[in-house]
């Protein structure tokens, strides 16, 4: 006998589709609760924090040959994508175009990822080298204050996005689904890395 196949009809693929971009949805929705993006340092008193490393993703050519080891490439700092919304530019065009609310401005941009427990850091570098076929992540502590100077430093628009330890330890999103929550936040990031590179030079 032939094993049964399944059938789904239009509507059923229709049904399935949207159970799981509601999934995705609340998933991506659960992810947001586990971090802030700042300007600068949320605490008043200076305190320890930890920063992700990991090689530089390599190009095509790098891949094709198999010249280059990724673990012995240097570490930089590991930075997202993420969505920039421009309040400020938002409301005066809506104002100018007298549709107030309506317009939304926004860019592309990285942020650092900033946390508060190192065990959530090693825990989130975990998931990050086995999404990148076994590189290694390091994880390295610095003081908070020193790096959102550097983080200023390193551009105008450079942002940090702080994953809290206490919202992180009941869910620890994805990569990707942090990744998802980032391009779609309201509160992104932007900017270069400069200096920052150094804490993974020691």
């Amino acid at each position: 006998r032939h094993p049964r196949v399944d059938v789904l009809t239009p509507d059923a693929l229709v049904r399935a589709q949207r159970m799981l971009t509601a999934r995705r949805a609340l998933a991506v929705e659960s992810a947001r609760q586990c971090y802030d993006i700042h300007d600068g340092s949320p605490w008043i008193e200076t305190r320890r924090v930890w920063v992700l490393g990991a090689p530089p993703t390599p190009s095509a050519e790098q891949t094709d040959d198999g010249s280059d080891d990724d673990n012995e490439a240097p570490h930089t700092i590991v930075t997202f994508p993420t969505r920039v919304r421009n309040a400020a530019m938002s409301d005066s065009l809506s104002v100018a175009l007298g549709r107030e609310g309506v317009f939304d401005v926004s860019s592309m941009a990285e942020a650092v990822l900033v946390f508060d427990d190192e065990s959530v850091a090693s825990n989130f570098a975990d998931l990050l080298s086995e999404e990148r076929g076994g590189t290694e992540v390091s994880v390295a502590e610095l003081d908070s204050h020193q790096l959102f100077l550097m983080v200023s430093d390193a551009g105008s628009g450079v942002k940090c996005c702080v994953i809290k330890g206490e919202a992180a330890a009941n869910f620890l999103p994805s990569p990707e689904l942090l990744r998802l929550a980032l391009l779609n936040d309201d509160d992104g990031g932007s900017g270069g890395m400069g200096s920052l590179d150094d804490a993974f030079s020691n």
